[in-house]
This record gives structure tokens, C-alpha cells and sequence, in this order.
């Protein structure tokens, strides 16, 4: 399936990363995982190949965070 033939999947696969990524996830098999279950579960009934999806997430500079904060949110984003 074509993800971009399809704005709400996309968006709902948009969503799940966002909401569900923490601070310097790439790279980090705990917290990947925790991304991949999200979007998983977004996209159930769709055939999306979620090893796909999050290597296209994992290279998309959107999705990265530079550094934590006190509270554990970002301070910074990548450019």
C-alpha cells in the first residue's frame, strides 16, 4: 500500500511517532520499540510494513531531538 494515497493513515502514523517518541530514541531498542508498537497499533486492518516506516521516521530529522530538558522535554530540534 502507497502510505501517500492515504492522508488519514499517514496522519494517524504521524501522530503516533510524535506523541509516543522521547528524547534520543534513534538508536535506542527500548524506545524504537515503544515507536513501533505505537504506529502498530494505529495501523491495524492496513497493510504497512513497520520496519519500513520507522527507518523512514528514523532518518527524518522531524522526528530527532537534540537534547533534554529538566522535565525531560526537548530543549531543541534538529534543523
Amino acid at each position: 500500500m502507497n502510505l501517500y494515497q492515504n492522508e488519514v493513515l499517514v496522519t494517524e502514523i504521524d501522530n503516533a511517532i510524535r506523541y509516543t517518541k522521547k528524547a534520543d530514541w534513534v538508536g535506542d531498542y527500548f524506545k524504537e520499540r515503544e515507536i513501533a508498537n505505537a504506529v502498530r497499533e494505529k495501523t491495524v486492518g492496513y497493510e504497512v510494513n513497520i520496519e519500513r516506516v520507522m527507518a523512514l521516521a528514523k532518518a527524518q530529522k522531524d522526528y530527532q531531538w537534540v537534547g533534554v530538558g529538566i522535565n525531560g522535554l526537548a530543549t531543541d530540534w534538529h534543523d
